[in-house]
């Protein structure tokens, strides 16, 4: 065997080994997604319509996922955001293109970084890789890149907002005139009069429709407020199966306030911190990703005893005469507020009826106003 026969079965076996770090980096990223979400590998290949043993192979970094699939994965990962998945998603084409070496595809991300400079910023925490690259197994570098928290860099940009140049009037004016540039009249008509038909109908949420409605849209909240009048409507085991508080542990998300009404004082924090890490330790498997990291979680919940304004409190939770006992309010990603309203109670008697719903634009924000101000006003210490 000559040599030039020797090096280019050398390159082959090479070419058969070695693993694109990025495709590598978003593997982890996305298993570290899914397991957090409680799905299985075969749940989420069927949301992307793929199979199961090729969504594994996407996951262990030895397939590409193609970019025709961002918009399927932006809609199974809630948190990821397009415009950087799409940029990942590219980059990783551009890198497996017509790539024979190791040095090869380390030059095409260098000259990728030039010509971006968020994906510069991010390609960087890769340069100590390639070495390793070319000496160890894909295993180790998977290791490297955890160690190094290159995945934990990539999760960051993937679920990061692109801040716009619009702003929010011009924004929604754009929307308008998208709307109406590319829908025929006959349906505008059927619009209107179905807004204008909703504009007579009263929302009615049971606490099972919140609890799905939360869980929906926890990549999207960044901040809750809620008033409550009995403590253990937060902190009681029985809530627990419904909501699990999974905001708590998404990057974005910063606070959760809580102001309980109950006439006696109590340290809600830690009995709420309490019952929930065992119902978390009891449920280890399904919540094995949230456990390592329930202190820091914790952290983002402030709580108030807010009985000695009780008055004002009953005018805020009255609604259409409906006196009621617990108002959350949802702050989301783009300013928007939603509100939610109920008269549910602990140990509630099976005929007793419940009422929840939720307040118009105005309504929302005038309450809230009002709340944010007593709780600047209430003074704990």
């Amino acid at each position: 065997m000559n040599r030039s026969q020797s090096s280019a079965k050398e390159l082959e076996a090479l070419k058969r080994v070695f693993k694109n770090p990025l495709m590598q980096a978003l593997g982890l990223v996305l298993q570290r997604m899914r397991n957090f979400m409680v799905l299985s590998s075969d749940e989420v290949a069927s949301k992307l319509g793929l199979g199961g043993s090729s969504y594994r192979m996407v996951e262990a970094g030895s397939a590409v996922l193609q970019p025709g699939k961002a918009l399927l994965v932006i809609k199974s990962f809630e948190r990821i955001e397009l415009d950087p998945l799409c940029k990942i998603m590219v980059a990783i084409q551009v890198m497996e293109s017509g790539i024979d070496s190791i040095d090869d595809m380390r030059a095409m991300s260098k000259l990728l970084g030039e010509a971006d400079a968020e994906l510069h910023d991010l390609f960087e925490k890769f340069d100590p890789l390639w070495p390793i690259i070319k000496s160890e197994e894909s295993s180790v570098v998977g290791d490297e890149i955890k160690a190094r928290h290159i995945d934990n860099e990539l999760e960051n940009f993937l679920t990061t907002p692109r801040p716009t140049v619009v702003d929010q009037e011009g924004l929604l004016d754009s929307h308008v005139k998208s709307l109406l540039s590319s829908t025929p009249p006959f349906y505008l008509d059927l619009s209107l009069d179905l807004l204008e038909n909703l504009q007579g109908y009263v929302p009615r949420i049971s606490p099972n429709e919140l609890a799905k409605w939360e869980e929906k849209n926890r990549s999207r909240i960044t901040h809750i407020v809620g008033t409550i009048r009995d403590h253990r409507m937060f902190t009681d085991n029985s809530n627990f199966d419904f909501f699990d508080h999974s905001f708590l542990w998404e990057g974005h998300f910063e606070k959760l306030q809580i102001m309980y009404l109950s006439p006696n004082r109590k340290d809600v924090l830690k009995e709420f911190t309490t019952n929930f890490k065992r119902f978390l330790e009891k449920n280890h498997k399904k919540y094995e990703q949230r456990l390592p990291r329930f202190d820091e979680a914790m952290k983002k919940i402030e709580i108030k005893w807010g009985f000695s304004k009780i008055k004002q409190f009953d005018e805020i939770l009255l609604h259409e005469s409906v006196d009621m006992n617990n108002l959350w309010f949802y702050k989301l990603r783009g300013g928007n507020v939603v509100a939610f309203a109920d008269n549910a109670v602990m140990n509630a008697k099976e005929d007793r009826v419940h009422y929840g719903t939720s307040f118009t634009y105005n309504e929302t924000v005038k309450k809230l106003k009002h709340i944010e101000k007593l709780w600047n006003e209430i003074d704990n210490k």
